[in-house]
């Protein structure tokens, strides 16, 4: 693998990891549990969505120093 290359499979985007983010932050809100950090990756997969990296896959949200 070459340097700075992240694989990911292409169904497996950001755009689909916010969709499972929503239908668990749901699940939490319906049982009465905290969704607080939760809501926290959401906004984080919002703003990368709407940067243009929706179909990047969801390693594109790591920070590497």
């Amino acid at each position: 693998m070459r340097p700075g290359f992240l694989p990911h499979h292409p169904a497996s985007t950001i755009v689909s990891a916010a969709a499972i983010l929503d239908d668990v932050i749901d699940t939490l809100r319906a049982n009465g549990l905290d969704d607080s950090m939760l809501i926290a990756g959401r906004a984080a997969v919002q703003r990368a969505i709407d940067a243009g990296h929706g179909a990047a896959g969801f390693s594109r949200l790591a920070v590497l120093s």
